[in-house]
């Protein structure tokens, strides 16, 4: 290493030097990476790559949860808990249980803003529940919320909030197994451009475009 010019040599001990010190910091993000990746591994079968094209060792530093026999919903609340952290909250969903979101009284007393993107497919399950389309409404009536409807569906759901994007992943079943979250640059910038490339294309609604179906 002394010959690569890593380290130096005082006659006493030896020092990094300046090319060390990088070398020391490349191969620290180096293991993190690897680290990560291999975290990854664990949840890679509910990923949906064709939709998440994002180079996997893009995670470094992500942390994973993993839903298991003593606590399945892990993955979920992990998600709810990003989702209550930020001011200003965008989300992609496609899954959707209204109940699981802030009232507009918790987004009053939050201050947070709210910007919800979710698929048509779900707009009927929503009218079938009366109590959904209450707290839809009570939240629509919200000058910091807005919803959209698209009719694409998403592969996948995300919650951004400023610098952090968590991906909640789904299973053929219906269950929510893993959750995924990031604070890494170029997820956080593909997952907002994902989330505007969907909002742009979709239909904004409010509290009047949804009703109880049979009213």
């Amino acid at each position: 290493m002394e010959e690569k010019g890593w380290i130096r040599s005082d006659g006493w001990q030896y020092e990094l030097t300046p090319l060390g010190e990088t070398m020391q910091e490349m191969l620290a993000q180096a293991i993190d990476t690897t680290a990560s990746v291999q975290d990854l591994n664990q949840v890679i079968e509910w990923i949906p790559t064709e939709a998440m094209d994002v180079p996997l060792d893009q995670f470094g530093g992500a942390t994973v949860s993993v839903a298991n026999q003593n606590d399945p919903t892990q993955p979920a609340r992990e998600f709810g808990k990003l989702r209550n952290d930020g001011t200003h909250i965008r989300i992609l969903a496609h899954a959707f249980d209204p109940l699981q979101y802030a009232t507009g009284q918790e987004l009053d007393e939050s201050e947070q803003s709210l910007e919800f993107v979710f698929p048509e497919s779900l707009y009927k399950k929503l009218q079938e529940n009366p109590d959904a389309i209450r707290h839809v409404n009570e939240t629509l009536d919200k000058e910091r919320v807005e919803f959209y409807l698209t009719s694409e569906e998403p592969a996948f759901q995300l919650v951004l909030i400023e610098d952090t994007v968590g991906f909640l992943l789904s299973s053929d079943d219906g269950t929510f197994p893993a959750y995924i979250e990031s604070q890494n640059e170029s997820v956080v910038r593909w997952a907002t451009k994902k989330f505007e490339t969907y909002r742009e294309d979709a239909t904004p609604i409010t509290a009047a475009d949804i009703s109880f179906e049979g009213q």
